[in-house]
């Protein structure tokens, strides 16, 4: 895993979010990879739906290794909000996610529901 990567997620159900890998660094004795989902349906059910993203989510290394699926693309550039939501996470004192990439989508989409 490398910053730049987009990667497929596991799921169930076929999806089109994608993770993107947007800053790795050490974290209280772990490694935090900080991404952004992208390409998130807000509704399987019918084409054209809206789409959505999230800027900045971070994830313990082994949670999102054990996420991901197929390395689809590199080079990709973080979307332009990452910052802000990392600048947020860093002065907060934010926690990391250690559950799977799904789960979290899951419950953040069923927030705006």
């Amino acid at each position: 895993m490398a910053e730049g990567q987009e990667w497929s997620i596991k799921s169930l159900s076929p999806t089109t979010a994608k993770v993107v890998i947007d800053r790795i660094e050490p974290w209280k004795n772990q490694t935090v990879i900080h991404i952004s989902i992208v390409d998130i349906s807000m509704s399987s059910s019918q084409p054209g739906n809206p789409v959505m993203r999230i800027d900045h989510i971070p994830f313990e290394k082994t949670a999102l290794k054990a996420s991901v699926d197929k390395l689809l693309s590199i080079g990709v550039a973080p979307p332009l909000n990452f910052e802000t939501g990392y600048r947020q996470w860093k002065e907060n004192n934010g926690g990391i996610y250690t559950i799977p990439v799904m789960q979290v989508l899951a419950t953040i989409l069923g927030a705006h529901n």
